[in-house]
C-alpha cells in the first residue's frame, strides 16, 4: 500500500475524533434552544442547564448567556413565532381556518388533521403534510405553558382591522379628542 495513502488515512483519523471530541457552541444558536431552555428554568437552574447541555451533548453554553436569554425572551418567542407561523398559515390554509387559531388550540390542529385537506396536486399535498409534521415536533411538542408564553408573538389575522388607526386617520383623531377637553 501506498505509504501517502495510510498517512491520510491516519490523519482522517485523528480529524474525526478531534471532531467528536470538540466542545460545540451555541453561540448564537439560543433561539432554537431557547423553547427547552424556558421549561427547564421552571425546575433547574441556569447552571444545571448548562452542565446538562455541556455533559450530554457537548454543548458549551454558559449559565450566564443562558441567564441573558432568560432575560430577554422576547426576542426569543418572537424567533419561535416567526419560525412556526410559515407552517400554519400553510396548515391553516389547506382547512380554511386561521393560522393563529390552529397554532392556539391543540384540539383543533389535531381534529383538522384527522381531515382531508384542500390543496392543490401532490406538490402541495407534500408541503401541507411538512407543515403538519413541522407543527407536530416543533410546537405541540412543546409544553402548553411554553406555547403559552410564545402566542403574544404571534401575527393574529383575526384582530379587528378597525382598531388600527390608519396614518392619515391618526391627525383627524387627535384633533376630535383635543376638541372633546
Amino acid at each position: 500500500m501506498n505509504h501517502e495513502f495510510l498517512e491520510f488515512f491516519e490523519m482522517g483519523e485523528k480529524l474525526a475524533q478531534c471532531a467528536q471530541e470538540q466542545e460545540i457552541s451555541a453561540r448564537g444558536r439560543i433561539s432554537e434552544l431557547f423553547p427547552y431552555i424556558y421549561q427547564a428554568s421552571k425546575r433547574m437552574s441556569t447552571r444545571a442547564i448548562s452542565s446538562f447541555l455541556a455533559d450530554n451533548f457537548g454543548l458549551k453554553l454558559s449559565a450566564v448567556g443562558i441567564s441573558r436569554a432568560l432575560k430577554d425572551e422576547k426576542k426569543h418567542w418572537e424567533w419561535l413565532a416567526e419560525t412556526v407561523e410559515p407552517a400554519a398559515q400553510i396548515f391553516a390554509r389547506a382547512h380554511g381556518v386561521s393560522a393563529y387559531g390552529i397554532l392556539d388550540d391543540e384540539n383543533a390542529f389535531l381534529g383538522f388533521s384527522e381531515q382531508t385537506p384542500k390543496v392543490s396536486g401532490e406538490e402541495g399535498f407534500h408541503e401541507y403534510r411538512g407543515a403538519e409534521d413541522f407543527l407536530k415536533r416543533r410546537w405541540f411538542s412543546l409544553d402548553k405553558d411554553v406555547r403559552d408564553s410564545c402566542m403574544p408573538f404571534v401575527p393574529n389575522e383575526d384582530d379587528s382591522e378597525s382598531d388600527k388607526i390608519e396614518p392619515e386617520e391618526e391627525p383627524i383623531k387627535q384633533e376630535a379628542k383635543s376638541r372633546a377637553k
